[in-house]
């Protein structure tokens, strides 16, 4: 199978994704600086796969 155009995690997997890796984090003790910055550096690095954008600002700045 070949992948051309990429990954597209639409919103709900992206926000699925970002809630299991920051419980990861946080059991690593991470603090939520370094989780952003992990999470910048996936989206550098991974060429195939991209998150939602939308989820993204919405996980990180949610709306009360």
């Amino acid at each position: 199978m070949d992948i051309d155009d990429g990954i597209y995690l639409e919103e709900n997997i992206t926000n699925c994704f970002l809630q299991w890796e920051w419980l990861v984090a946080q059991s690593k003790r991470k603090n939520a600086f370094d989780f952003t910055k992990q999470v910048r550096e996936w989206e550098e690095q991974f060429s195939l796969i991209s998150l939602d954008d939308d989820a993204v600002v919405i996980f990180f700045y949610p709306v009360i």
